[in-house]
């Protein structure tokens, strides 16, 4: 892999990692289509850790306050402290994804075929489609269209909301994470579209899947983070290109991402993923 390369999937990485058309199956593509022989499931899961960066950049505010949140004084019953809930819905949500995933895991091959990943953008679009559906129904976002965000917390909180979201709903939408590990289906894309499904908010939604995605990412890092020993001096640089490029790329395809949920047009990304989807499998032939 080359210098270049690198540079340009971690462009692809960051940009997909959230807008919702599937990080994992445009880099199976990018790196069939540059015929790039590398350890890809390291380099892949480092440029992931990339993006993880760049939740932090975005959502640094709210993460603070969610690191704050058991420590805040507050005559409320601790499991009824709306920070409290929100740690709650988090872990709820995680539990499922990593044993999915490590099921998923275990019996999918390690590198799928172009046609099975064309396949799986097509059901992606189908999943994003869907989403028009409760954006016709739902009023303008009350977070979005550059209105006034909603008073702040009572200081004794320090802390929002719980995203509008019940133990069942979290637990759901943690599942469908864990289905994402699949390529050519989108975590972002699945995890927005359920919560909104569910009645969430649409920022609400995207901010409950991007915090959601941290421990998934940083999981999925740890498993492989031995394997980044045994790359010589070059090739730690070349990844080093390519996860700082998705960082910078990252961060500017979140706020991108956050703005046209709030404007109710998530799901105009439905067409580009089967057009993509039709171009992989016509490939493929």
């Amino acid at each position: 892999m080359t210098y270049a390369e690198s540079i340009l999937l971690g462009a692809l990485q960051g940009a997909t990692e959230f807008l919702p058309v599937s990080s994992s199956g445009h880099l199976r593509l990018g790196e069939a289509a540059l015929d790039i022989h590398f350890d890809s499931i390291v380099f892949d899961v480092a440029l992931h850790l990339g993006t993880l960066v760049a939740v932090i950049v975005v959502y640094r505010h709210t993460i603070a306050r969610l690191l704050r949140a058991p420590f805040q004084h507050s005559d409320q019953p601790f499991f009824s402290r709306p920070g409290t809930r929100a740690w709650g819905f988090l872990m709820l949500a995680t539990v499922p994804t990593g044993l999915i995933a490590i099921l998923l895991s275990k019996v999918l091959a390690p590198d799928l075929s172009i046609a099975v990943v064309g396949g799986l953008l097509l059901v992606n679009g189908g999943i994003l489609l869907s989403s028009k559906l409760v954006e016709r129904e739902r009023a303008p976002d009350p977070y979005g269209h550059g209105e006034a965000p909603p008073p702040a917390a009572p200081p004794q909180d320090d802390f929002p909301a719980d995203w509008g979201l019940t133990p069942a709903k979290a637990f759901l939408i943690g599942v469908v994470q864990g289905i994402a590990v699949l390529p050519g289906i989108s975590r972002s894309g699945t995890t927005i579209t359920t919560a909104l499904f569910c009645g969430v908010r649409p920022k609400a939604a995207a901010e409950f899947s991007f915090l959601l995605s941290i421990p998934a990412i940083l999981g999925a890092g740890l498993k492989t983070a031995s394997d980044l020993e045994h790359f010589d001096q070059s090739e730690i640089v070349i990844i080093g290109l390519g996860v700082l490029t998705s960082v910078v790329v990252g961060v500017i395809a979140l706020k991108l991402l956050i703005r046209l949920v709030s404007n109710a047009r998530f799901h105009t990304f439905a067409w580009y993923c089967f057009a993509l989807g039709a171009i992989a499998l016509g490939l493929a032939r």
